[in-house]
């Protein structure tokens, strides 16, 4: 009995901490996207980020991992290409009311160097698996 009163005390406790630490609850995420005019140009991809709340919150601002993923007309993620990236920890902090734009690109290629064609969504999603994300864009690549 008195393993599990432990055990229910350290779940309160972590449930606790979760809701009252969650940086990302009041930013809103936008995305925007260029068009692709030439195969293999750089599509311009902007993820913007709005603090909705009454306090300021400061979010981490690096220039790594890309601030967007692109999925599938099935649902599947497209593994993107790695970056070499500085380890520099960059923060802004956003005041009430306050953006950040985030500014990638990306030519159509998948992890393997490979450039793939049809219909795919691109979804900004700044932080993490686990933070906010933006609505899908849809985005046409052209065929060879």
């Amino acid at each position: 009995m008195r393993k599990t009163c432990w055990f229910l005390t350290g779940l309160v406790v972590a449930t606790a901490c979760k809701t009252t630490t969650e940086p990302y609850a009041d930013l809103r995420v936008e995305t925007s996207v260029g068009t692709f005019t030439v195969l293999g140009a750089p599509l311009g991809i902007t993820t913007t980020v709005t603090n909705e709340s009454s306090r300021p919150v400061t979010i981490y601002a690096g220039t790594c991992p890309v601030h967007f993923r692109v999925e599938s007309s099935t649902g599947s993620t497209i593994p993107l290409p790695i970056q070499t990236c500085a380890a520099i920890k960059i923060t802004v902090t956003l005041v009430p009311g306050g953006i950040h734009r985030f500014t990638d690109q990306w030519d159509g290629r998948d992890r393997n160097g490979t450039r793939i064609t049809g219909t795919y969504l691109i979804i900004g999603q700044p932080f993490s698996d686990s933070g906010p994300q933006s609505a899908p864009v849809t985005v046409q690549l052209p065929q060879n």
